[in-house]
């Protein structure tokens, strides 16, 4: 058995995981090739045999794994953007606004950008509660679906109206 925590029981060292490992890497590096060989209107057969992947489908997702890597980090760059010019409006609004006598377009336009940074900046994400609630409304369904199967027998439909007899009863006792 190896001592080394990365190497497996024969004394092979596993490759590492992760976003940068060299094996993670070297793919994303095939992936920006693939992307300029289809720029320079290669088709994907011709972008799989020159870097090695078993069939066009191969090449195919590289392009779309590598555009949609990049693409992310496009729209990060432009939120960044897009936030520091919101901030220099908000900068010159506030003026306007933090007086004995605001103007009232200013604060109108105020609400509106910061509004916006909102948006851009994902502040109006949806929340964990959200989630909470649809599993109580999922956990509610499948407590009334249990009861219908349950009412389905007669015997124990009788039970059920009988409770819910006494239930009423005692209701109607204490009202």
């Amino acid at each position: 058995m190896s001592d080394d925590p990365e190497g497996d029981a024969a004394g092979h060292r596993r490759p590492r995981r992760g976003r940068s490992s060299p094996a993670a890497i070297e793919r994303a590096g095939r992936e920006r090739e693939a992307i300029i060989l289809r720029t320079a209107a290669l088709s994907y057969e011709e972008i799989a045999e020159r870097l090695g992947y078993s069939d066009r489908s191969g090449a195919k997702k590289a392009v779309e794994r590598g555009l949609s890597r990049w693409m992310r980090e496009a729209d990060e760059e432009l939120r960044a953007v897009m936030l520091e010019r919101l901030e220099v409006v908000v900068r010159r609004l506030w003026p306007l606004i933090d007086r004995d006598d605001p103007d009232p377009k200013a604060i109108s336009d105020f609400l509106k950008v910061t509004d916006l940074e909102a948006r851009i900046s994902g502040a109006y994400a949806p929340r964990r509660q959200e989630v909470a609630v649809a599993l109580h409304a999922r956990v509610e369904h499948t407590k009334l679906e249990a009861l219908r199967m349950l009412e389905a027998d007669p015997a124990i439909a009788e039970v059920i109206d009988s409770y819910l007899d006494d239930t009423s009863d005692e209701e109607a006792a204490d009202g």
